[in-house]
């Protein structure tokens, strides 16, 4: 196997080159580092293609911005700080603003974001303010609202710096007075950005809102529906979709089809309605290169998604010896408009 990316550690230097032949001992040391699985090239998708929705400079320069961010919180310890200007926010969320604007008219995740363990607070971090822009965007948000969803999204988790780490990094249930130390972060983190970070009480407030429920059962106070902040709404549903395809302590990353499904069954308790089917607009189930069992009982990889019918893609019969086999139209070919994926499989 060829390793098909470059892989980057908690540091953001690179860990494995592009290219490089993954042996055992390639495998052993991506699994101390926690990844749950790499893109590799092989003779039966050399023709497909998994670009990540935002470069690997615009990705990095993120990463490293919110480790600097949360270091200076932890050392800070909410009390005293440096002040973030608004021009070094902006150096990181508007080259990825632009990059999402490009792609406007298919702004489609069609690639699964394969984070280390031991980086997820800064690469989650990233991720749900890619995805809160591409929301933004599909909500007909101006730049400015981006920019200021977008640095809210990329911020929303700095309380978690005044956390202590028995708790934060606790795999298990907390105890009620553990929680309502955790309920007490998003608060904490609120007032370090408006103290240090000259953000817009919109862009604040959206990181401090993204635990509130909508249905009111959420945290720090409890707001429902269209009380909750439309940042608030959005960032609460990104950040509960990135954590579910990501390796976690406590259990295995889905694949996106798995969490798709599971913020949809809590729209219009946990989540806005209006928000998750947006969010279902952005997100291909299948990523391409992706093996998936056909209800017909074949088993195919994906080769394309129509953005306007995503449940349908293009696939092509898999075999480990060619990509050249038979290909599958979904969306195009009658004889298969009814089928459906039944689920994404290993090889």
């Amino acid at each position: 196997m060829l390793l098909a990316r470059d892989i980057h550690d908690e540091k953001t230097e690179i860990f494995l080159r592009e290219g490089v032949k993954l042996g055992n001992k390639e495998i052993d040391r991506l699994s101390r580092q926690g990844f749950s699985g790499v893109y590799i090239l092989d003779v039966a998708s050399d023709d497909i293609v998994s670009d990540p929705i935002i470069t690997a400079k615009e990705y990095l320069t993120a990463q490293r911005a919110v480790n600097r961010y949360m270091d200076m919180a932890y050392k800070s310890g909410g009390d005293g700080g440096v002040a973030v200007s608004i021009d070094e926010q902006k150096s990181v969320v508007i080259p990825i603003l632009e990059t999402l604007r490009a792609k406007e008219q298919h702004l489609l995740v069609e690639s699964i974001d394969l984070k280390p363990f031991a980086a997820y607070e800064p690469c989650h971090a990233v991720m749900v303010m890619v995805l809160s822009i591409a929301i933004g965007m599909k909500m007909k948000m101006s730049d400015e609202q981006l920019f200021e969803l977008g640095i809210g999204a990329l911020l929303h988790d700095i309380g978690n710096a005044f956390l202590p780490e028995n708790i934060l990094n606790r795999p298990g249930k907390l105890t009620d007075e553990e929680f309502h130390i955790v309920k007490g972060h998003v608060r904490q983190g609120y007032e370090y950005l408006m103290n240090y970070y000259s953000l817009s009480s919109a862009a604040s407030m959206g990181a401090m809102q993204h635990h509130e429920s909508y249905d009111g059962t959420g945290y720090p106070d409890g707001l429902r529906k269209k009380n909750i902040s439309v940042f608030g709404r959005i960032i609460a549903i990104t950040d509960v979709y990135d954590a579910l395809v990501s390796k976690r302590a406590f259990r295995a990353a889905m694949y996106p089809m798995q969490a798709i499904e599971t913020v949809q069954n809590l729209s219009d308790r946990k989540f806005d309605p209006e928000v998750v089917n947006t969010l279902t607009e952005i997100i291909a189930p299948f990523p391409l290169g992706s093996v998936v069992q056909l209800r017909s009982q074949e088993i195919c990889i994906v080769k394309r998604n129509y953005p306007e019918d995503l449940l349908h893609p293009q696939v092509r019969v898999y075999d480990e010896k060619t990509a050249n086999s038979r290909v599958i139209d979904m969306h195009n070919d009658p004889d298969y408009k009814t089928t459906r994926v039944v689920k994404i499989v290993e090889v």
